[in-house]
């Protein structure tokens, strides 16, 4: 599969796991769009804002005007475009239209394919999908890519990393499931780049996909940022990226046979053993935000090898911390029914009546069990 093809089969997969009956029914399979066919074709490829969507002409006709934030190919004078399309009538595309193939929504952002007649007013290049979500905020095209399809990848990756974009670490799942060796591979260079806004990108998507080799290099990027918007918006999502770890591990886990239990990815996560000892470092670390990235992750890696770092969490001055590590023990010991395992709202009430019964269980029984063994 090309590589920037792989990202609009992504868009399917997330579809189909979001919705899988509909994927399961006796309708024809949905055909992936080939991108390479799209980028041929397209008069114009532009990413921007939908400020407004409008009725034309027919029931089905639709008309909408995108304030333009980038142009990957050809040229436009105005800095907006209007663009003329219908409603998908076949069960097959209506399924997929309203998700992520063929979404055109007021505010949001999106990347267009688009043809012209050559009269100022544009189609969608493929009538039967429409454009795909970009961020609003966090698109980037690096200076030194050349090629439109890498152009298109790097908005892309970016935008996945976008809060405000609901499906962005279900997507990243399956980017590791379709194709994540050449993704990977894009996100490397990007990584090496002297644009911070890429580089920070670049860090935070390498570890959502699993690529946990980038630990250590991510965390010295976030000692280089500053203060500024730009240093705090990628250290917000490198420090996200890190703290979903211990659900990705779930997942991976149950998704290979893994027992659905508390620790289903005990013994079975993908960290080297490296990686999971500079994760157990940060805890350590004078940033809390790294602190409380390094607790929540462990709490899902679930490794006994972690345990002491756990209980030393126990002592640490913040509550987040304190309360990840407090269940990343319970679940290393199946959440015990004599052992209190409280939500983080009850804890926030009493924390030291729930930290002193979870150190008395250390110093008796947790510190000779995963220390010595016995």
């Amino acid at each position: 599969m090309p590589r920037v093809g792989l990202m609009f089969a992504i868009q399917v997969a997330l579809f189909c796991m979001s919705f899988g009956p509909l994927c399961k029914s006796e309708a024809k399979p949905i055909q992936l769009p080939s991108i390479q066919r799209w980028v041929a074709e397209s008069d114009l490829i532009i990413w921007g804002r939908v400020f407004e969507v409008t009725r034309a002409g027919s029931e089905d006709g639709r008309e909408a005007k995108v304030q333009i934030q980038g142009v990957v190919k050809g040229q436009v004078k105005q800095d907006s475009v209007r663009i003329d399309y219908n409603q998908p009538v076949t069960d097959q595309v209506e399924s997929v239209s309203s998700h992520s193939l063929y979404r055109v929504q007021e505010k949001e952002c999106d990347l267009f394919f688009l043809s012209t007649d050559g009269d100022g007013r544009y189609k969608f290049a493929d009538a039967q999908y429409g454009p795909v979500r970009l961020s609003c905020s966090g698109a980037i095209i690096p200076t030194f890519v050349a090629s439109r399809a890498e152009k298109i990848e790097a908005l892309i990756a970016s935008s996945l990393l976008d809060p405000e974009i609901d499906s962005g670490g279900a997507v990243s799942w399956e980017i590791r499931l379709l194709g994540r060796p050449q993704f990977v591979k894009t996100l490397r260079e990007f990584s090496m780049s002297e644009d911070v806004p890429l580089r920070g990108m670049a860090f935070a998507a390498l570890v959502r996909l699993g690529d946990y080799s980038v630990l250590r290099q991510a965390v010295d990027f976030l000692g280089t940022t500053g203060g500024d918007d730009s240093g705090r918006v990628w250290k917000s999502r490198i420090i996200e990226a890190i703290s979903q770890i211990g659900g990705d591990q779930i997942r991976r886990s149950l998704e290979a046979g893994g027992r659905s239990t508390s620790c289903p990815s005990q013994s079975k996560h993908s960290l080297q053993k490296s990686e999971l000892e500079f994760l157990e470092s940060l805890l350590e670390s004078g940033d809390v935000d790294l602190r409380r990235a390094s607790s929540r992750a462990l709490r899902g890696i679930c490794d006994p090898s972690s345990a002491a770092h756990l209980a030393r969490a126990l002592n640490d001055s913040d509550k987040e911390v304190q309360y990840d590590a407090i269940m990343g023990l319970a679940a290393l010991e199946d959440f015990p029914k004599g052992l209190p395992t409280p939500t983080q709202q009850a804890y926030e009430k009493n924390p030291a009546e729930f930290l002193a019964v979870w150190k008395e269980w250390w110093k008796r029984t947790g510190h000779r069990k995963y220390l010595t063994g016995s």
